[in-house]
This record gives C-alpha cells, structure tokens and sequence, in this order.
C-alpha cells in the first residue's frame, strides 16, 4: 500500500481571482482530493515547435467547479495517483494530454491512458461541436475556450498576442508566489472557465433526446472523438517525409500544363476570360502561386451559351445565378465541348498547384480536424485526404529513413456498416448475408445488374465486360442507399466512376437494387415528407395532407421554400400559387418556434420545415438534415467512427502511423529486422477489431494491405516463394 506523505508542509497561499462576477479563490495544490470531474488545462513553453514536438509543461490548472488549483510539474504524477479514478475534463485533449503524459513519466501516464480507455476522459472543446451538431446540424469546428466563454458567459479570456499564453517558459523556474499575478490567473481560468462549460454542457446532455448510447463511444459518440483527438495529434507530429526532387519536377511539369491550358482558353474564347493589367496588358495573377485571375461574369457568359447551344440542363443557384460547380455539374460534360474541356483541366491543375505551394519542407505535418458534420476526419496543410488518384502526386510521399510504407484499408466498409445499419433497423439485410457468404458486395450487386448468377458472372473477371459492371455496381452500391434518385445517379456515375448510364438504365437499377437485389433499401430509403412537415409545425400528417394533396403540390412547396422562383427548367413560377404556399403553411402551422410570416424563404426556413434529425449507432444526432444527409450520415459516420477507434488503438499499439486518409492508414514498418507479414496482419487485426467493437455486428470485416517504398494508390501485396511480405513496386514506363 502506497504511503501518501503530504507535499506541502505549511499552508498555501491563497491567491483570488473572478469569473463572471463570481469570487474564485485558488492556491498551490497540497494533497488536496477533488470531486469526481476534475477540469485539466496545461501551460507550456511555446518556444518549442508544437507541429512536430510535445511542448515542455509549465503549470497545470486544475478546477472541480468548487476548488481551484495550480501545480507545477513535479506535483502532477502525485496528483495522478492520487486521483487515479476520476474523471477528466479537458479543452483540446489533443494538445493537453500528450503534455500531460510527457510530465508524468511513461509510469504514471498509464492512469491517463486508463481514464481515456475507460471513457473517463472528456473534451469539452469537442463536446460543444457535437451539442451544435445535435441542435441544427452546425458545423462542429473546433471553437476557442474563449469564444465559447464569450458566447456562453458573456466573459471574455485574454487570449491576444500580448497575454501570458506564449510566455510561460519565462517562469518555468520560479514558485508560484512569485509569478506576476496576471500570470496565474491567466493560468487558473482556463481550468475554471472549461468546468463551467461543461457543467452546462452535462445538462444540455441530459435534456437530448437519444435512440442510442453506445458502451465504447459514449454519449454523441463523445468518447470516440476524444481518443481520436489523441490518436490524430500524434500523427500530425509525426509528419510524413517528402522527396524534394519529385515534388519540384511534378511542381515544374504542373505550371507548365496550368500555361498550357491558359493559352489554349485563350485560342477558344479570346482574351477576354482573363483580367489584365491595365499598364502592360498582361494577365494578373495571385502574388504567391501566380495563378491567373479570372473575369467570372465572363466566364458564365460562355458557359451558358455552350448550355444553350448544347441543351444542357444546368441547375441554378437560389439566387438564380447558373452553377458553376465542376464537381457536382460540369464534370460530366467535359466531352460536349473543348472550352469545358480545358477549363475543367485548368481549375483542377490551379487547385493542385495551391496543394504544391503549401509543400516546401522535405516533411510535412498535416493538421487533422477530429469531426466534421458527417462524422469523417478532414485535413489541410496539406490536405493529403484528397490528393488526385492520376499524376505523380502520391508518389512524393516517401517513409523517413530505415522505413518502409504499409498501406491497410478496409474492404467496402462502408457497405458493411450500411448492413449493420439496415440490420439493426429491420432485423434483416440481404447486404449482410451476402457479405457473411464470402461475396465482395460490388461484384454481387453487379451479376445482379447483370441478371447472371453470382457464380457465372465471377468466371468474366478479367474481361472488360466484368470490369463495365462492376463500375456501375460501385456507382449504384454507393449512390443509391445515399439517397440519390435515378436522375441523380446518372451524373454521380459518370462524374464518379467514368460509368455512362442512360436514365432509363439509372431507373432499371434502382428499383432491381432496392426491391430485388437488397429489399432492406426500400425501408432505408422511405421518407414520408407529410410527417416531417407535420412533425415541425406541431400539427398532423392529415392536416397537411389537406393543404399539400399529392407529391407534386409538396414539392412545389419544398422550392418555394427554398427560394426559387423557376422550375428547372427555367419557366417562372405562377405569382398565385406561390402566395398559396405561404398561406397553406401558415394555416396549419402550430409551431411557435416558427412565425411563417416573420421568415423569408431561403435555406434557414427550408431547414425548419422540411428537415430531420439523424443518429448514427454511436449515438452521434444531426439535426435538421436533408433527405441525402440523413441517408448517408448513419453508415459513412458509424465507419469513421470505426476507423477512429482503429487510429487510437494502432497508437496504443506502438505502430508510428503518418497518414490516414479516411478507410486507409499508412505505417512506417522498419526495413529490415522484422516479419513484415506478421506486422501487417497485426495491424489489419487491430484495424477489423476497433471496426467490429464500434458496429456491434458479427458480419466480417476484411482488410487490404500492401508494402511499398513510396505511397501508390494502386499498391498490391507482392509475396516471395516462401510467403514473405515484399515491398511492391511500380511497373517501369515503356
């Protein structure tokens, strides 16, 4: 039994501060024991690199919302112990636990990593996201402990340039009775501020309304993205090498295509697309990347004459104006004319050539953000989550030295957890059975397609037949249960997988797929518009039945609602019948959160009346979605989800992961000294059981790996005679 000896021997000093009017009173920590949730926040030396180094700690704040106190290093491995069986509560658990556990010493660490693994350990900074998320699907960003004390307290933290936060390592030495008092207070009311915003957040808990609280992830899947944060901040310091000599070249080759492609927009349209200086009649560009400025008035004048001329259906903003999304619209009319053509081509190498310039040291240390609203992971500088697939991009990304890449991605996952899903709604999927057969779901949904049985249509592989199919399966397995209608499907497919499918063959495989194929989907895909209506303005589905009489009259509304004034195909609307809309809605609206009359149409309105609410199995609740939101957000968010809970786990493990790109991470393995195999069905193992403990589903979960000397997308594993693991290489160019 350990014998606990007090620190201090004579009393503390108390020192005093305030927090919303409120007297807080706080001294030097002596053995003191907190209640339950204890609020975490550290100060440290700034002068250290935080990109690719755990800063050195300085001072710790601690806070149970009823005692307030400030520890220097020594005194944490003591509080620890002594506190080993609390809760902790912290603001960026992502910067303050490895700090936290580098003081502590790799003996003590242990309770902290117990307290993260038994879901004792929040973030407060994180929680706030998925409240927002929970209330009006809000972008869950991560907000600054002061802009949230502003915005729930009314109380403003000194966070300026000028305030104690990058000075601490000028009192590293010094007691605490003689720090500048701004100094500890500065220190002191992080701790407080984050426990008071917590406590408001444990009642905002208590009041959501939840189908599911999951055991692993936790309350709006709170305790995941905590031990994701964790996981992420330690590959973004770790960072992953760069080859220098490929990414000038690959830089090189891509400026001059971005010329290229101006000169010939040039030939076509004429001068006249870009903006030129008045003094030398050359074309303006951006200071830092020299990208041409473009004119836009002009540029959408020459689109819609090509749309005109073409009869192409281009949708329209809500203020009218013609889109000029490559991704969602012009992509898949690149081949109607050579003007399209080249400037789809100019926008991506100028989008490529921004990712270029933020590359200029020979490792890069990508910032990942834990959540956004569909529960996936994003990145930026650089964003190695959407590098294109074609080029030598990848290619620069090479292992630090002695290492070798593994690559390890799940296998259709989110297939798999869209079965989970339909599984755990319906008690059945037809999904699920056929991945519990041992078929890979694309090549089954595509021999249904097809109309060949499973075991016939595997005898094509090989054939441009069966690779023709299997495209359109991919389309159709992940378009569809997304919630997109026939028409929709049609451009995902092309803008997608390069698949043409007429609309007439979009329809056949839609109604095969959800009636014939995976019957499941035709529940998963239901929406009754009458009952979301209802449900929002507090009235029946029979009230607003009599005001919307058939699917046509709803959707005009849903348009209205929206903004726009025009069918699509441009006809203006009738002024009577939209003044009808308007009226309808306000006869039966019985909500008094809603004033119809006060609101203009546009998306806020739209979303108080014609959306809803989603979870995810974790638990995580988007409020207020679209109807291709809420179809897609509980499978694609229960894998992210999964692959998070993969993350930490491989970290824990002692694996040095450098990037993760969404169903893929990639491992430096040393070179030489060990099995490669072993070590890649290890981490293929720990990736399938972090996946199965977040689904709660038996359907088996597969992985694909492969060893390589530079990151390839289309790396396979390459075995000797004797089954060794061997790095694959690229075929040489002819």
């Amino acid at each position: 039994m350990t014998v606990c000896v007090p620190f201090h021997t004579t009393p503390p000093t108390v020192w005093q501060t305030s927090f919303a009017g409120e007297r807080i009173e706080y001294s030097e920590w002596s053995d003191q024991q907190l209640a339950p949730f204890i609020a975490l926040d550290c100060e440290t030396d700034a002068t250290v690199d935080l990109r690719t180094s755990v800063q050195p700690l300085v001072i710790i704040s601690v806070s149970d919302g009823a005692s307030h106190y400030l520890l220097k290093p020594n005194a944490f491995p003591r509080f620890l112990a002594i506190h080993r069986d609390r809760s902790f509560v912290f603001w960026n658990v992502g910067f303050d636990l490895p700090v936290l556990a580098q003081a502590a010493g790799p003996v003590m660490s242990r309770f902290l990593f117990d307290a993260l693994e038994q879901n004792r350990c929040w973030d407060a900074m994180l929680l706030e996201g998925l409240l927002r998320l929970a209330a009006d699907d809000a972008d869950p960003f991560p907000e600054s402990l002061d802009r949230v004390s502003r915005r729930r307290f009314g109380v403003e933290l000194d966070k300026g340039e000028g305030s104690w936060r990058c000075r601490y390592h000028q009192l590293a030495d010094r007691p605490l009775d003689r720090w500048p008092a701004e100094a500890r207070d500065y220190a002191m009311l992080d701790a407080v501020t984050t426990m008071r915003i917590f406590a408001q957040q444990w009642q905002e808990l208590a009041s959501i309304r939840t189908q599911h609280i999951h055991p692993l992830a936790g309350p709006l899947s709170i305790f995941t993205q905590t031990r994701a944060a964790v996981a992420l901040a330690d590959i973004s310091r770790r960072g992953i090498a760069i080859d220098m000599t490929c990414r000038d070249r690959s830089y090189a080759e891509l400026r001059a295509s971005i010329e290229t492609f101006v000169a010939r927009l040039e030939q076509l349209i004429g001068g006249e697309l870009f903006k030129r200086s008045k003094k030398t009649g050359e074309i303006l560009r951006t200071p830092k990347t020299g990208i041409p400025s473009k004119n836009q008035a002009t540029l959408i004048d020459v689109l819609s004459r090509i749309a005109v001329s073409h009869e192409l259906n281009i949708p329209t903003t809500a203020n009218g104006r013609m889109s000029t999304s490559i991704k969602t619209v012009w992509r898949q009319f690149a081949d109607v004319d050579p003007i399209i053509e080249t400037w789809i081509g100019l926008e991506e190498a100028v989008k490529l050539q921004s990712f270029f310039a933020n590359i200029t040291e020979d490792r890069v240390h990508p910032s990942y953000r834990v959540m956004v609203r569909t529960g996936r992971t994003s990145c930026k500088e650089p964003n190695i989550q959407q590098l294109p697939r074609s080029g030598h991009v990848r290619d620069m990304f090479i292992p630090s030295p002695g290492q070798l890449f593994l690559a390890c991605d799940y296998s259709y996952i989110e297939l798999v957890t869209l079965a989970a899903v339909c599984e755990r709604m319906y008690g059945f999927s037809n999904l699920g059975q056929a991945i519990r057969q041992g078929y890979d779901p694309h090549e089954y949904t595509a021999s249904q397609l097809a109309g060949i049985p499973i075991d016939v249509f595997r005898t094509l592989k090989g054939t441009e037949d069966y690779a023709n199919w299997r495209q359109r399966a991919k389309a159709v397995n992940f378009g569809i249960p997304g919630g997109l209608s026939a028409q929709t499907l049609t451009a995902y497919a092309r803008l997608t997988y390069g698949v043409d499918m007429t609309l007439e063959e979009a329809e056949h495989f839609r109604t095969t797929h959800i009636t014939q194929t995976y019957p499941e989907l035709s529940h998963y895909l239901a929406e009754d518009g009458y009952a979301v209506l209802a449900e929002n303005l507090q009235t029946t589905v029979d009230i607003v039945r009599t005001q919307f009489r058939d699917d046509a009259s709803l959707g005009f509304a849903r348009r209205v609602l929206q903004g726009y004034t025009a069918s699509r195909d441009g006809k203006p609307y009738n002024a009577t019948g939209m003044a009808h809309v308007w009226l309808n809605l306000h006869r039966i609206n019985c909500n008094p959160s809603i004033a119809i009359a006060a609101y203009a149409a546009g998306p806020e309105l739209f979303r108080k009346l014609f959306t809803s609410s989603v979870e995810t199995l974790t638990g995580r609740i988007r409020a207020n979605v679209r109807f291709t939101a809420a179809r897609n957000t509980p499978f694609q968010g229960l894998a992210a989800d999964g692959m998070k809970e993969a993350l930490y786990r491989l970290m824990r493990a002692g694996y040095r992961v450098v990037a993760c790109v969404h169903d893929e991470v990639i491992v430096e393995l040393p070179e030489h000294g060990i099995d490669h195999k072993s070590a890649a069905d290890d981490v293929s193992r720990v990736m399938r059981e972090a996946m199965r403990d977040v689904i709660q589903s038996d359907l088996p979960i597969s992985c694909e790996y492969a060893l390589m000397r530079r990151w390839h997308k289309g790396a396979k594993p390459v075995f000797d005679e004797n089954g060794k693991l061997l790095p694959w290489e690229p075929k040489a160019s002819v």
